[in-house]
C-alpha cells in the first residue's frame, strides 16, 4: 500500500521532468547499466484494487530514439608525445558512424613534439608539409620547426617563444583527419561531433575559422586505430547503439 504522502513523491518524482532524462536499465543483481533510454514518461496510471488502495504504478517511458543506447563510454588519454591507441566500438548498427565528443585540454607548453613520419618531411622542405599545422612549433632531432612570417620552414636550435598550439587527431582506420590550430596553452577545445558544434573556453570568445578543418571525428564498429600528436590532455565520450527489443 502507498500513502497519500508517498503516492505525491512518487508522482512528482515521474512526472516532474519537463524535458528529456535518461532511464538506466540494470543487469540482474547488478550494479552494472545493461542499456539507456533517452526520453521522458509519457503517462503515468496508478493501479488501484477495487477498494481504491494504491498498490502499484503503470509508467509508459517513450524514448526519442528508436533503439536503446549503451551508458556514456568515456575514454581519457594525456598525450606529451606522439600517441597511437585502439577504440572499440560494439554497435548493432553495423553501418552506423558515431560522432564522438571530443574535450582537449591544452597542456602548459606550446611546444609539440613530432614522431620520424611528420619530423622528417621538415628537414627536407623549405616549404611547410600539408600535415604541418600552422600557429605550431614542433621538436624534432634536436631542433625546434615552425613556419616564419614568410612561410618558410625552418629548424632552428634554441626554442623560439611563441604563444600558440595545435592538436591532430586521426583515425588511422576510417583515414581521417582532424585539426585544431591556433590553440593556446591551457585553453579547453570541445569537439561535439554528433551535434557538430566547436566551442571553446576563452573569456574572451574565439572565431576558429581556418584554425579548424571542421572534421568530425569518426568511430564505426569494429577496432579504430586513433593517432594523436600534440601537447594535451583528450577526452573521448560517445554511446553505442543497442538493439534490445522489448526485453527488459
Amino acid at each position: 500500500d502507498f500513502s497519500p504522502e508517498e503516492n505525491r513523491k512518487i508522482l512528482k518524482w515521474l512526472t516532474g521532468n519537463l524535458g528529456t532524462g535518461v532511464l538506466s536499465i540494470y543487469s540482474d543483481d547488478s550494479e552494472a547499466i545493461e542499456y539507456e533510454l533517452i526520453g521522458n514518461f509519457t503517462t503515468v496510471e496508478q493501479y488501484k484494487l477495487a477498494n481504491g488502495r494504491i498498490v502499484g504504478y503503470v509508467a509508459t517511458f517513450e524514448s526519442v530514439n528508436p533503439y536503446a543506447l549503451s551508458p556514456i563510454r568515456t575514454l581519457t588519454k594525456t598525450i606529451d608525445t606522439p600517441a597511437e591507441f585502439t577504440i572499440n566500438i560494439e554497435t548493432d548498427e553495423p553501418q552506423g558512424i558515431i560522432y564522438p565528443k571530443v574535450t582537449i585540454t591544452e597542456g602548459e607548453s606550446f611546444v609539440v613534439r613530432a614522431d620520424t613520419a611528420l619530423g622528417s618531411r621538415f628537414v627536407v622542405n623549405t616549404r611547410p608539409p600539408d600535415e604541418y599545422v600552422p600557429g605550431t612549433v614542433y621538436a624534432y632531432n634536436n631542433k625546434w620547426w615552425y613556419v616564419d612570417g614568410s612561410g618558410v620552414m625552418r629548424g632552428e636550435s634554441v626554442k623560439p617563444e611563441w604563444s600558440t598550439t595545435s592538436v591532430v587527431i586521426e583515425n588511422l582506420t576510417t583515414g581521417t583527419e582532424t585539426r585544431v590550430g591556433m590553440n593556446v596553452p591551457g585553453e579547453i577545445v570541445t569537439l561535439d561531433g554528433a551535434n557538430r558544434i566547436v566551442n571553446s573556453n576563452r573569456p574572451s570568445g574565439r572565431v576558429f575559422g581556418n584554425s579548424f578543418n571542421f572534421n568530425w571525428l569518426p568511430l564505426i564498429e569494429g577496432d579504430n586505430k586513433i593517432k594523436v600528436i600534440g601537447n594535451c590532455t583528450i577526452t573521448i565520450e560517445y554511446r553505442e547503439i543497442i538493439k534490445s527489443g522489448d526485453i527488459v
